[in-house]
């Protein structure tokens, strides 16, 4: 058995440390990807839901409004979705969010975002769908 010296030590630690970041970084990526059972964006006469925020709708009587964010060159349009109202206490967090209770309401949501590219949809036209849906099936609360 060979002694390490005070350097040699060093550049082993070094270079284990590489190997766990790497690998922490590659898992990290794959939990990421992985590609979920069901649609990420569910658009329907009862509201809209984004399954990585929840599995229950937003009626769209909690929708205020939409707009579009538009990226730079490195990072992509968002198109968000502000909403209000009472209704949004009733939503629980997904299951598929590990670091949120399943149980755990939503407190202070305000806006659902929601990246167009990851549904293969350009943002002008996935918020021109959305405010058709929303204009067809808002309940008049006047």
């Amino acid at each position: 058995m060979v002694a390490l010296t005070d350097d040699d030590a060093m550049k082993r630690y070094f270079g284990w440390g590489g190997v766990l970041l790497f690998g922490a970084g590659l898992v990290s990526a794959a939990w990421r990807s992985r590609n979920p059972a069901g649609p990420l964006v569910t658009l329907g006469p009862q509201g809209i839901c984004c399954s990585r925020v929840s599995q229950k709708f937003v009626p769209w009587n909690a929708v205020e409004d939409w707009s579009v964010r538009r990226g730079t060159r490195r990072t992509p349009d968002v198109l968000v979705v502000k909403l209000s109202g009472t209704d949004l206490n009733e939503l629980a967090r997904t299951d598929v969010n590990p670091w949120g209770r399943p149980a755990n309401p939503l407190v202070g949501v305000h806006e659902l975002r929601i990246v167009p590219e990851e549904l293969g949809m350009k943002a002008d036209d996935l918020m021109q769908t959305i405010g058709v849906y929303a204009h067809a099936h808002r309940r008049n609360t006047a």
